[in-house]
């Protein structure tokens, strides 16, 4: 019997679901909408109860068991940004100055997060000042997980941010591309949109535009209007696309902006194979392949 990998995505409004086998054959994708609420504000035990119940119900009306499961959450749902740190520094003296940078966006909770930071390899500001990139979750938020993975009896063995999960993927698929050209990625959601540039050396460039319900259209055109191929002197030779509906109206925006953009909108399920064992559902596998780009990086990782 061949062993199957599972990964789910908790976003505002969907949970996603992917399975693929060791041969990273895709054998189960399903996604189901949530009701309009932020699972992690209000009640933690009450949105506990409601996802993990989810998921039990869609494992079981598939007849798919599994212990373990990746999961993917949303960088809506985190503190992410790039900023300048002086790595002369101590480590001590750095996380208080990440800790003074959380406390200008959460001033009564910025002590309660988990932090992690990774040098970006873009041109830095000075010797020994980097750019680097900083993600940290709030306990609350990691609470919560906790609670859906008890309730659900599934252990999450690797948790990642969608933005990027979807950077694996890219690079697992493009890695000789990537030797050669840089890439922007772009991921488009209900309220933000990710943004970065990668080679096959590391991340260059970070940033996020937010949004009001999925009115990315304005916002985009500001970002990107002045911009043309480069984003702060970093240049980039493809624009790939993944997220939510809208990807497509994006697809035109960018187009039009960036003249002879090479722009890609990802799919995975013309990427890699469907296994013949794949459980059919009601996803639209040849037009939805963009919305589970996050989930097939973290499957392949």
């Amino acid at each position: 019997m061949i062993m199957k990998k599972l990964v789910l995505h908790i976003s505002a409004k969907y949970i996603r679901f992917l399975e693929v086998n060791l041969n990273n054959e895709i054998t189960f994708a399903e996604q189901i909408e949530l009701a309009d609420e932020d699972i992690f504000v209000g009640t933690k035990k009450k949105s506990s109860e409601n996802i993990s119940g989810i998921i039990c119900n869609t494992l079981n009306k598939y007849n798919i068991t599994h212990k373990e499961a990746s999961l993917i959450i949303d960088s809506s749902n985190c503190f992410v940004s790039v900023i300048p740190v002086n790595y002369n520094d101590s480590k001590e003296i750095i996380r208080s100055g990440i800790l003074w940078e959380l406390s200008n966006y959460y001033p009564e909770t910025y002590k309660n997060f988990k932090i992690n930071y990774q040098k970006l390899i873009r041109e830095n500001p000075s010797e020994g000042v980097k750019w680097t990139l900083v993600i940290a979750i709030n306990n609350k938020v990691s609470e919560v997980l906790k609670n859906i993975s008890v309730r659900s009896g599934l252990k999450f063995n690797l948790m990642d941010i969608d933005h990027f999960s979807s950077e694996k993927y890219f690079r697992k698929l493009y890695k000789e591309d990537l030797a050669k050209n840089n890439f922007l990625l772009a991921g488009l959601k209900k309220n933000r949109i990710d943004l970065s540039i990668i080679n096959n050396k590391g991340s260059l460039f970070y940033d996020y535009i937010t949004l009001i319900e999925s009115d990315f259209q304005k916002p985009l055109e500001n970002y990107l209007s002045k911009k043309s191929n480069e984003i702060f002197n970093v240049k980039f030779d493809r624009i790939f696309l993944y997220g939510e509906d809208f990807v497509i109206g994006a697809y035109k925006t960018i187009n039009r902006i960036i003249k002879k953009a090479n722009i890609i909108l990802s799919n995975p399920y013309s990427d890699m194979k469907i296994s013949t064992d794949f459980i059919k559902t009601d996803v639209d596998l040849k037009n939805d392949g963009f919305k589970f780009t996050p989930l097939c990086g973290l499957a392949l990782n």
